[in-house]
């Protein structure tokens, strides 16, 4: 028997030892890239004789690389082709695969994204050793960028913790990745704690429209109550002068960074497990609803840049870091959509928090909002699409309000109605928490608060 034991503890330890390395691998940008050269290798192997890197034809490098493309992505990432950190500067992914490259089409928009993806993981190299590295002699190797032997690496865990982001434009930019490091993951809980934590100061039922308590009548009946009264405010403002076209357009570009990502907050649900839950299937549906279906003509973000022209702002691509640093933009203009990026990462971890942000976000506009903001567009000759396609498609009735409503009552309705952690009462609590943090008070107090929420969430 103890035999037995001992041979089944080993066996299955090892199982596990092996999957461990498999899942942190998933997320490593190198294992993809190693992967990828690993596919290509054969076909690949056929042509560039031609071509060396570091005295060796590259043919040879690919047909080595069937069995370890580690020091095929070592030489890649010591060549000229590749500008670690900048895959936007970097020949691999530019000129070689362009309309009059000697690669245009040999990889796919996919293949191009984990090459992307891992040129952007390396440590990015200093302009001075750049330049110290073009006046060595010819032939002398450049110190390796990172090392990628990657199966042996990876279980002995992440190869580097990464660097956490030095400024809310420098997390904005870095949490568009799928993929992220050990400090970024600890850095966005670490946000999301802060958060949570000011948008629970000061909660009362003056600064919270929810009820105190979920009701087994579930929130349809209050919603309808919420849509009405977002009608009747905005009968009441009817005669409130609108706001200046300068403001217009300043609100239109300030809330571009919050907006350019809508649906960020629901990212967590695009998992297929999450999407096919019975409370995630209708965020899932929100999402893709958010991205336009896959028809660019009715994608959000798009149909948004599309007014930005109308008011001279052409902006940079979303992803990228000339985003981030774009000077028109405030500070604060990211506070929020960092928020988003993070909590969007924790679908489970947060999911009441996710789903109270979700009710206040689809419901936030509905009513009254989205139909002042198309007086003021339509007054200064800019198209009204993009208030009109959200006040339509989030309605309180069939749309995403009522989505939203539903996976509240959907998660509170599975619960027991006991005290304590994973209860409805505290659970509720937290849904709560969530609607508020779309807005959540700015006083001196709050910021305290948040200060207090993000020490003790480094602590947890």
């Amino acid at each position: 028997m103890r035999r037995g034991f001992t041979g089944t503890l080993g066996a299955r330890r090892e199982w596990s030892e092996a999957l461990y390395a498999e899942l942190v691998a998933a997320g490593d940008p190198a294992f993809d890239m190693a992967e990828l050269m690993r596919q290509r290798s054969r076909e690949g192997a056929v042509y560039h004789h031609q071509f060396q890197l570091e005295g060796k034809p590259l043919a040879r490098w690919l047909a080595e690389c069937r069995t370890d493309a580690g020091p095929l992505l070592d030489a890649l990432a010591r060549s000229k082709l590749v500008k670690p950190g900048r895959s936007s500067a970097s020949a691999l992914v530019r000129g070689l695969v362009g309309e009059r490259g000697p690669m245009f089409r040999v990889f796919s928009p996919e293949d191009l994204n984990v090459i992307r993806r891992w040129i952007d993981s390396l440590p990015a190299t200093p302009p001075e050793a750049e330049d110290a590295a073009a006046g060595s002699p010819a032939g002398a190797p450049a110190a390796p960028a990172a090392p990628t032997e990657v199966a042996a690496a990876l279980r002995a865990g992440h190869r580097t913790q990464g660097r956490a982001p030095s400024s809310v434009r420098e997390a904005y930019h870095l949490l568009m990745r799928r993929t992220d490091t050990p400090a970024l993951r600890s850095w966005a809980t670490t946000y999301v704690a802060g958060w949570l934590a000011r948008s629970r100061h000061g909660m009362d039922e003056r600064t919270m429209p929810l009820p105190a308590r979920w009701g087994r009548e579930g929130l349809r009946p209050w919603l309808q109550e919420r849509h009405d009264r977002h009608g009747a405010e905005f009968e009441q403002n009817a005669e409130v002068p609108l706001p200046s076209r300068e403001a217009v357009i300043d609100d239109t570009v300030q809330t571009a960074p919050l907006t350019l990502i809508d649906g960020s907050w629901l990212q967590g649900f695009t998992d297929y497990e999450q999407a096919s839950s019975e409370i995630g299937h209708s965020l899932f549906e929100t999402y893709w609803d958010e991205l336009g279906n896959g028809e660019p003509r009715l994608n959000h973000p798009l149909i948004y840049r599309d007014v930005l022209k109308e008011m001279g702002v052409d902006l940079p691509p979303t992803a990228s870091a000339e985003f981030a640093r774009w000077p028109g933009f405030r500070d604060e203009s990211f506070e929020l959509p960092v928020y988003w990026l993070c909590v969007g990462r924790f679908p489970r971890t947060f999911l009441p928090e996710v789903l109270g942000l979700n009710l206040a976000m689809e419901l936030s506009g509905v009513g009254g909002t989205y139909r002042r903001a198309r007086l003021a567009l339509k007054a200064y000759g800019f198209s009204t699409r993009f208030v009109d396609i959200h006040n339509t498609i989030d309605n309180v009735a069939t749309g995403h309000s009522a989505w939203a409503a539903d996976a509240v009552d959907t998660l509170m309705a599975a619960l027991p109605d006991t005290p304590g952690p994973g209860g409805r009462a505290e659970t509720w609590q937290r849904v709560r928490v969530g609607y508020r943090s779309l807005n959540p008070p700015s006083g001196v107090g709050a910021r305290l608060a948040a200060r207090r929420g993000r020490l003790a969430g480094r602590r947890g």
